[in-house]
């Protein structure tokens, strides 16, 4: 190998394990980059629909949750994050942000059973949408359909379970 033999024969020299280094870089900042600007952007707009910080701190917290757990396991789990890890997790942000809305907004009109009920048909749907890439044979397609089913579960179980002590917690002060 020398720099001469290489122009001469037009070609580089690629070490497999510096390649790797880089490539994780490079993912490792995306993956902040990506999941910033998806969750400022989600933010942005729910702040923009309630115009109330506690509402809309409550909207989004079945997606800081869902990401937080699906991060969480991932970790526990030794998974190496890899690029449809970074595909799934807005669709985590969207959607737990998604179930916070409907749950918030029943504070804002009269509590209905059949938002909550919503509220779980649509998550289920989603499930099984993409759980079933769980059982996938090929890696890409199985690690899509493991974030998305962790961080929806977690996200659908916030909203429907704990969404509605933390909304309950603020009549209870003015009771």
């Amino acid at each position: 190998y020398s720099a001469r033999k290489e122009k001469e024969l037009r070609v580089r020299l690629v070490s497999q394990s510096r390649f790797k280094a880089n490539l994780e870089q490079e993912m490792k900042l995306d993956i902040i980059k990506f999941i910033s600007c998806s969750g400022i952007m989600v933010a942005l707009l729910i702040f923009g629909l309630f115009r109330n910080l506690r509402r809309a701190l409550l909207a989004l917290f079945p997606a800081i949750f869902g990401v937080t757990v699906t991060f969480g396991l991932l970790g526990v789990l030794q998974i190496t994050l890899n690029i449809f890890h970074i595909v799934a997790l807005p669709l985590v942000i969207g959607l737990g942000a998604d179930y916070g809305i409907f749950m918030v907004f029943q504070e804002i009109k009269t509590p209905s059973a059949w938002t909550i009920k919503a509220v779980k048909i649509s998550g289920l749907t989603t499930l099984a949408g993409f759980g079933v890439l769980v059982f996938a044979k090929h890696p890409s397609l199985n690690s899509l359909g493991a974030t998305v089913s962790i961080g929806i579960t977690a996200a659908l179980c916030c909203a429907i379970f704990i969404l509605p002590h933390l909304l309950r917690l603020n009549e209870d002060k003015h009771a």
